[in-house]
């Protein structure tokens, strides 16, 4: 009997989101971190082996950015305790044109 276990490094990641309303912690997994990040989690990993300080860079440098953000939220109960778990189902930048043309389309429906 051959057992072989096979595994892959894969996305896990809490975040909270910040926007005008206020904060909420907030989970994403593997194709959402993979869209995040811009690389799959082992070429990640073998990035942090060459240099231990890439991850803790990477994360400077997506923090404070505004994205596009579609978030699952549920609220579950354990024990007395009502928890709302939120996990992000898409994640973009914010493209500004794009949105301002959204904007501008929303707005011109008001025949102002």
């Amino acid at each position: 009997v051959s057992t072989q276990s096979t595994w892959a490094f894969r996305y896990i990641i809490s975040l909270t989101a910040n926007d005008h309303s206020g904060s909420q912690y907030v989970t994403a997994f593997q194709e959402v971190g993979q869209s995040l990040i811009g690389k799959d989690a082992k070429t990640l990993s073998q990035l942090q082996e060459q240099d231990p300080t890439y991850i803790q860079n990477l994360c400077k440098s997506l923090c404070f950015r505004p994205y596009v953000v579609r978030l699952r939220v549920k609220e579950e109960q354990a024990n007395d305790d009502r928890r709302v778990k939120s996990v992000i189902q898409y994640i973009r930048p914010v493209d500004f044109v794009i949105e301002s043309r959204h904007l501008l389309n929303e707005i011109s429906r008001y025949n102002v």
